[in-house]
């Protein structure tokens, strides 16, 4: 069983008592955000932690054995340290999250609860829900190589082995013809039914396309909330790989 701090305890147990939750998130990039459902801003090991109306942290299960305990934290997309840019860019992927349980009258007089890391972001109604994961997340994570029939490797990379600039594996050729059915590139600024692709996710190839119905707006499918509207917001434009549009139609078809 795991013990309190005295003062801690000894306020537990006098059976009036002034606890509020503070929440303590570290993004890989260093990034540090304090949050706390109690209705004024809370101050310990150097860090703020605000009022984030909202907030609301699940039942967490602790499991026997190996499983991997989870919770959930629900929170309103209004304070301007969390965007939704900053969530779909994956730049909360992977932070670590520390629970208190505080004494909001002596902030010095807290237990922590525990420590986790942030796993599945999902998006709803203007809210964000991330999924809490424990520690034991890490045993399930896959460490060095997966082999398997099929190489894992990307082609001519230094695992690969594959010299891509030896003449036996590349050369040149003049296109002699486009057939009309492909898009071609599209010259600034966007436009309604231009097609444009996005990169997601930090990778360096596009792999999401949406269809522009205004230079600031387009239309995509998009995960948990199917197809939808949205604005070609900075984060949105930061990921743009390209812009294409419909050829011509030919008059003789």
């Amino acid at each position: 069983m795991r013990a309190l701090d005295p003062a801690f305890s000894n306020h537990i147990d006098s059976g009036s008592t002034t606890l509020a939750t503070c929440w303590r998130l570290t993004r890989q990039d260093g990034m540090v955000l304090g949050f706390t459902d109690h209705d004024v801003s809370l101050r310990f090991d150097e860090t703020d932690f605000v009022p984030a109306h909202g907030f609301d942290g699940s039942e967490t299960t602790a499991k026997l054995g190996p499983q991997v305990d989870t919770a959930d934290v629900v929170g309103i997309l209004h304070a301007d340290a969390i965007t939704e840019d900053d969530i779909l860019l994956g730049r909360y992927d992977g932070a670590s999250v520390e629970t208190f349980r505080v004494n909001w009258r002596d902030p010095e007089m807290r237990d922590l609860v525990s420590r986790t890391t942030i796993g599945e972001i999902t998006r709803e109604d203007g809210r964000f829900r991330a999924e809490l994961r424990s520690a034991q997340q890490a045993l399930n994570v896959p460490q060095g190589r997966l082999y398997q029939s099929l190489c894992d490797a990307t082609l001519g990379d230094a695992r690969c082995g594959v010299d891509l600039t030896n003449p036996a594996f590349h050369g040149e050729a003049s296109v002699a013809g486009i057939r009309d059915r492909l898009l071609d590139p599209a010259a600034p600024p966007l436009a309604a039914g231009q097609v444009v692709l996005f990169r997601l996710n930090g990778l360096t190839f596009p792999k999401h396309c949406a269809i522009m119905v205004s230079p600031t707006r387009f239309i995509h499918a998009q995960e948990q909330l199917g197809v939808v509207e949205a604005n070609l917001t900075d984060g949105w434009r930061r990921r743009l790989a390209g812009a294409f549009a419909f050829p011509e139609a030919d008059p003789r078809r």
